[in-house]
C-alpha cells in the first residue's frame, strides 16, 4: 500500500485546491485563532508579540507562493 492510497480521493485528485481550502479554513474556523491565543502566544517571550492575523497572514502567502510555483 503506498501512502497515497490513504489520501482522500478528493485530495488525490487535486492537492493543490484541497490545499486552498485547508488555508481558508484556518481563515473561517475560530478554532484554530483560539487555539494560537491559547498555545502558542503564551511561548512568545520576546518583547514583539505576533497576533494571529498577521501570523496567518505571512503563513498563508508563503503557502500560496509555494503551491502557485
Amino acid at each position: 500500500m503506498s501512502k497515497l492510497e490513504s489520501l482522500p480521493p478528493q485530495f488525490c485528485a487535486s492537492p493543490v485546491d484541497e490545499l486552498k481550502m485547508g488555508l481558508d479554513e484556518l481563515a473561517n474556523n475560530p478554532l484554530y485563532l483560539m487555539r494560537y491565543q491559547q498555545f502558542v502566544s503564551p511561548m512568545v517571550y520576546g518583547e514583539r508579540q505576533i497576533t494571529w492575523d498577521e501570523a496567518y497572514s505571512r503563513f498563508r502567502s508563503l503557502a500560496l507562493a509555494i503551491l502557485n510555483a
